[in-house]
């Protein structure tokens, strides 16, 4: 991994998401299978996936094995992020806002912004990729998902683009807004849109702003339509 890489994440705002089994492996994960696990299951729905594996290993990004885990780091336009897959079968990425790492170039942010659209994409990203672990023989009782949006403090709601702006943005009085969830493994398409919109909701609650379930839901069908905002 870059020096520095996890520094100069924290330090900007970011996506910090921890998958959990609810109980311990019979047995470790290889390396192998820490690997074909992010591999076979990983989210592709918006052109970069999520976690997204990067191999070439170079000042764009790198993948290796660690102590215990594998980890992949990329450094691409607005993308910043990183992940580890550990043999016990918990999982940790960190992600950049691109509002933060200029992703809108097009658009003159004044302070610390996120996006709504952003907020949906990837907390539904997050929510169903872990409903993909919960399914696996290895993770039998079911996972934990935990999702934190960290630096959040004075961060306002933007819109979006082609969107009615906010008369007056609500703004996020917390410095980390924590979500969680624990994912069985009956799985089904409805099971992971209704805990990623739940999530949603709970983190637009901790801006003041309740945009009610079906309206969210809208954009997540889109989403997975592929009918991006």
């Amino acid at each position: 991994m870059r020096e520095g890489l996890i520094e100069e994440i924290k330090s900007k705002g970011h996506w910090r998401v921890n998958i959990r089994p609810h109980s311990p492996l019979k047995q470790q994960l290889s390396y192998q299978d820490c690997t074909n696990l992010v591999e076979q299951n990983r989210v592709s729905i918006r052109g970069w996936d999520f976690p997204h594996i990067y191999k070439q290993n170079d000042d764009r990004g790198g993948f290796r094995h660690g102590d215990g885990f594998v980890e992949c780091w990329t450094q691409f336009l607005e993308i910043l992020e990183f992940w580890r897959m550990y043999r016990s079968g918990q999982f940790l990425s960190y992600h950049v806002l691109g509002e933060d790492n200029g992703g809108f170039n097009d658009v003159a942010f004044d302070g610390r912004v996120i996006g709504i659209v952003g907020v949906i994409y990837s907390v539904t990203e997050f929510a169903e990729f872990a409903h993909r672990c919960a399914q696996l023989e290895a993770f039998r009782g079911g996972v934990s998902l935990e999702v934190q949006l960290r630096n959040s403090l004075n961060r306002e709601l933007w819109a979006g683009r082609n969107r009615v702006r906010f008369f007056d943005p609500p703004r996020s009085g917390a410095e980390t807004i924590r979500v969680q969830r624990n994912v069985g493994p009956a799985f089904s398409n409805e099971a992971a849109i209704d805990c990623a919109n739940s999530m949603i909701l709970e983190v637009f609650d901790t801006f003041g702003w309740n945009p009610g379930r079906e309206r969210v839901l809208e954009d997540q069908e889109r989403f997975y339509n592929r009918q991006f905002s």
